[in-house]
């Protein structure tokens, strides 16, 4: 074997045309991590570990859509395309791809939607994952009933350790209130319908934010004193619903004009935010 895997994925119960997906396994970005399991809901996902190996592989396994790093989309991958129809996206630039994606790009996942429950919130969560972070959680864990969490040890009765990403969810299902650092906290907050207070440098989604101690202070009361909050999340819960790793990948699939599986994709996103 010269080295592609299959992902988990596809069955023929989707009702769709089997669609055959090839990529490499060490792309240079986080996104191809969040992509490739919602395209193996419409198709099998072929990895190949060696790209060297990528001309047999082509030929061996006829994909209809190739993802790779720009600086393997050469001549060879180009004739492959124009002689059988092939639609190519590439993480870098490339002029022989139909869809150019930024390396760095960062889109919102959507797991916490799989630990919404119906607990009662009471909580006050805040997640310290890095240094620069210790002196508000600090204050917070000093002057408020906050339960802090995260791999930045703070020296208070309530800080609570390290945790598990899927402990996150579940602290974040029966959490009233975060106050967070990290866009990912803040998003997952939203899905499981807690409110974060996040710092202004990641609001990407109208959080309601803070840039000092003061500002923290008073968002952190006005949100305690609000009796209801439900619209001010749905709203964001909206904007996140449109713009976060899975819609991203039903957009590539309805512009490259793989309108079934975009369509199968999108009743599986809808059914998520019921």
């Amino acid at each position: 074997m010269y080295g592609y895997r299959y992902l988990k994925g596809f069955k023929e119960s989707t009702g769709v045309h089997p669609m055959k997906i090839l990529t490499q396994s060490n792309i240079p970005s986080n996104l191809p991590a969040h992509i490739n399991p919602y395209l193996g809901k419409v198709g099998q996902v072929g990895v190949i570990k060696d790209v060297n190996q990528l001309p047999k592989a082509l030929n061996e396994y006829n994909p209809e859509l190739l993802i790779l790093e720009s600086k393997y989309i050469d001549g060879i991958v180009k004739a492959y395309k124009d002689k059988n129809n092939v639609k190519v996206i590439s993480f870098g630039e490339n002029t022989h791809a139909d869809i150019v994606i930024d390396k760095s790009t960062q889109l919102t996942h959507l797991e916490a939607l799989n630990f919404k429950n119906d607990t009662a919130k009471t909580d006050v969560s805040v997640f310290c994952n890095r240094p620069e972070h210790v002196f508000i959680t600090q204050f917070l864990c000093n002057n408020y009933n906050v339960k802090a969490y995260g791999p930045v040890k703070i020296q208070s009765p309530r800080y609570l350790g390290h945790i598990s990403d899927m402990d996150r969810y579940e602290i974040l299902s029966k959490s009233k209130i975060s106050v967070t650092f990290d866009l990912s906290d803040a998003c997952s907050s939203i899905l499981l319908d807690t409110v974060p207070i996040t710092h202004a440098s990641v609001n990407s989604f109208d959080f309601k934010t803070f840039t000092n101690l003061v500002s923290l202070m008073e968002t952190l009361e006005h949100v305690q004193k609000s009796d209801s909050l439900s619209d001010y999340v749905g709203d964001v819960k909206s904007k996140i619903k449109s713009n976060n790793a899975f819609s991203f990948t039903i957009n590539m699939l309805q512009q490259l004009g793989f309108t079934q599986q975009a369509e199968k994709l999108n009743i599986d996103l809808e059914e998520m935010f019921k």
